[in-house]
């Protein structure tokens, strides 16, 4: 990114709460309870009050343009609340292209979000802002890679001030490969965890263990079961929510479930649940 970017905007604060994955830093609060298909038996501990630290080392690579600012209308400037641009996304040549839309910066306007990949391999999610600038992160690395095309499915509100990017960047055997990202003072970047672990979570199963995503009303929950024979099952709830671009832990509820009677319940452990996405992960 060029060194002539203009200031950043204050982040704009919204009254609400999903990478895989985009919000502005700023306010943040707890996501609901989960609804009704929790575990028959469980026991709720609830973690102490994260002490949020902006992340140091994610700062994102956008080097796909000339990095010239969006038209300034002849003020001499960008103009009013826009960004840098960091040129076209996806830039020329690009291939593997697929786009979703979201309030990414959470002024109540859709922005287009696209992944591609570089004539070099790198794979990439970026931004179009309809507010006016572009910006794009490389999102290959060791937690999100795997021989699936990188590909976006599209954004919730999981901290309160826009939406996060879901996006679809890795698959195992039985697993695919959920990654988040976030739009933070003008530039989008992969979600971490607070040891800075970039955040990719698996979503999938087989027969003695499944691993689940659900996006409910503010936050995002994983979804984790496991069994030894297949059919006695301990299952864990874990909330999230995204505040600036870390994946701040709310609480953890565990239980246990059982075939054939709980078959229903387990289903959700092995599934994505993000109401809105435009599109699954079958893609």
């Amino acid at each position: 990114m060029s060194s002539d970017r203009p200031p950043r905007r204050t982040p704009r604060v919204t009254v609400v709460v999903l990478a895989m994955a985009l919000v502005l830093a700023g306010c943040s609060r707890s996501g609901p309870e989960l609804d009704g298909s929790a575990p028959s038996s469980s026991t709720t501990s609830e973690a102490p009050a994260p002490s949020f630290a902006p992340t140091t080392g994610t700062t994102p690579s956008t080097i796909d343009g000339d990095g010239s600012a969006p038209d300034d209308g002849g003020t001499g400037g960008p103009s009013p609340g826009a960004c840098a641009d960091d040129g076209p996304v996806p830039p020329p040549g690009a291939t593997e292209v697929t786009e979703v839309t979201a309030d990414v910066d959470g002024d109540g306007r859709d922005d287009r979000v696209v992944s591609y990949q570089r004539a070099d391999g790198t794979r990439r999610v970026g931004t179009d802002l309809a507010a006016g600038g572009t910006s794009a992160v490389d999102a290959g690395n060791a937690a999100l890679d795997g021989p699936v095309a990188l590909r976006v499915l599209g954004g919730a509100d999981l901290g309160g001030d826009g939406e996060t990017v879901l996006a679809v960047t890795g698959a195992g055997a039985s697993v695919i490969v959920v990654g988040l990202f976030q739009f933070v003072e003008c530039a989008i970047t992969p979600v971490v965890f607070s040891s800075g672990q970039t955040v990719a979570l698996p979503v999938g199963g087989a027969i003695t263990h499944g691993d689940g995503l659900v996006c409910t009303g503010g936050g995002l929950t994983t979804l984790s079961a496991m069994s030894s024979d297949g059919e006695n099952f301990t299952t864990t709830d874990t909330r999230y929510r995204v505040d600036g671009n870390t994946l701040v832990q709310i609480d953890t509820k565990s239980g246990t479930l059982a075939r054939p009677g709980d078959s229903a319940a387990l289903d959700r452990y092995s599934t994505l649940d993000c109401p809105g996405l435009d599109r699954g992960i079958a893609g």
